[in-house]
């Protein structure tokens, strides 16, 4: 069975490195794309398209650390994540990661 669009929603958040708060969620679900400060409008659209995964690059020790923090927490009860940043370590075996 071949994954739908609406199955994956692909998140990026930006952190602001003095604060540690979220500055800004951008979002990908299907055919809605949506950059915005608020955690409660990106649940909404969430529940709406209801995906089975979250794809994102370092997501699981960078957005889902700073999500998890957020009334958006629950939501990782019911997804499986997908993080581009161990996919990229496949593919490029050679390149060094920096800290």
């Amino acid at each position: 069975m071949q994954a739908k669009t609406t199955d994956i929603a692909f998140f990026d958040i930006e952190v602001n490195v003095n604060s540690k708060q979220i500055e800004s969620l951008g979002v990908v679900i299907d055919d809605f794309y949506d950059v915005t400060t608020s955690v409660g409008e990106v649940i909404s659209h969430f529940k709406a398209y209801n995906p089975k995964f979250i794809c994102g690059h370092n997501f699981i020790e960078h957005d889902r650390l700073y999500l998890s923090k957020t009334s958006f927490n629950p939501i990782f009860r019911d997804v499986r994540i997908i993080d581009t940043l161990y996919l990229s370590m496949l593919l490029y075996p050679n390149k060094k990661l920096t800290n």
